[in-house]
């Protein structure tokens, strides 16, 4: 016969009680966090903000006389969701506002820079 200790028997009472009482109701703070959880990145009030950075290149695949601009550009935006997702199928989605600044450098081509800012609804 195997004799067990009586602290490994009450360790074990105590552990299984623990998991038998967290299969009740939830706690307002365990709720809050479930509730959390819960939320899309796409509901109504949330934001987002991106960082976009590219290369561009120009080319003139006819006999055109376009001058060649080639480029670097940085992008940061800054968006708010307008309401929440609602359709179906490829109809799902939301609309965002987007406020867009962007800038960068000509290497190759008339200028030395560009830049400029976009209110976009997306």
């Amino acid at each position: 016969m195997i004799r067990i200790p009586a602290f490994v028997t009450v360790f074990a009472l105590t552990v299984l009680s623990g998991t038998v009482a967290k299969a009740g109701p939830l706690t307002a703070r365990e709720e809050k966090v479930q509730i959390k959880a819960a939320r899309s990145l796409f509901d109504k009030g949330r934001k987002e903000f991106q960082s976009l950075t590219g290369v561009y290149w120009s080319f003139t695949p006819d006999s055109s006389t376009r001058p060649t601009l080639n480029s670097t550009i940085s992008s940061y935006r800054l968006g708010i969701m307008l309401n929440d997702v609602r359709g179906d199928g490829c109809l799902r989605g939301n609309y965002e506002l987007l406020l867009e600044a962007f800038a960068g450098t000509i290497y190759q081509g008339p200028g030395n820079g560009l830049g400029g800012a976009t209110l976009q609804l997306r």
